[in-house]
């Protein structure tokens, strides 16, 4: 999963693997040897990125918009964009909070939510970003998070923090 393409087929791979994320915590628990085990061993694998999905969503925009990556990255499914949702907890929410006391951390999201409100939408060549970013847009307008992260977005929307070469790694 750390890398957002797989080829043609990747959609098919996700669904097939994350289709019912309980089910597939099941079959994780049952493999590990039980919940508490599941707790200790394989519980990251469902907290993989949290926040930081949107690191990757952020990157995904820079990359051109012709390459493969690009074509093929997995954040344009509505599916993996709710999936990468649930990875969100409260333990990536403490790692987040804890990440903004780092400059370069804190910029790092401010370019990635700059970048995802500018980021052009009525380009042709972007349809499929495209898609994917109005809705990234609706979840960050209409779903709950934690209070620095959501008025971080606001303060975006709104231009009251000013981002150095959003457009730029």
């Amino acid at each position: 999963y750390p890398f957002p393409f797989m080829g043609k087929k990747n959609i098919i791979l996700f669904s097939a693997m994350f289709e019912d994320i309980n089910y597939a915590k099941n079959i994780i628990i049952s493999l590990v040897g039980g919940k508490e085990n599941f707790e200790k061993k394989a519980k990251h694998i469902f907290e993989f990125l949290g926040y930081s999905h949107f690191l990757g969503i952020w990157q995904w925009l820079l990359n051109d918009p012709r390459s493969q990556l690009s074509l093929n990255c997995l954040y344009q499914y509505d599916e993996v964009l709710e999936w990468c949702l649930t990875t969100l907890t409260a333990s990536k929410e403490k790692e987040f909070l804890d990440g903004l006391e780092v400059p370069e951390y804190l910029q790092a999201f401010q370019k990635a939510l700059f970048c995802i409100h500018n980021f052009d939408t009525k380009d042709e060549e972007n349809a499929y970003r495209a898609n994917c970013i109005f809705k990234v847009r609706e979840i960050l307008d209409e779903r709950e998070f934690i209070p620095e992260f959501k008025q971080m977005w606001l303060d975006i929307k709104a231009g009251k923090i000013e981002v150095k070469d959003p457009w730029k790694r």
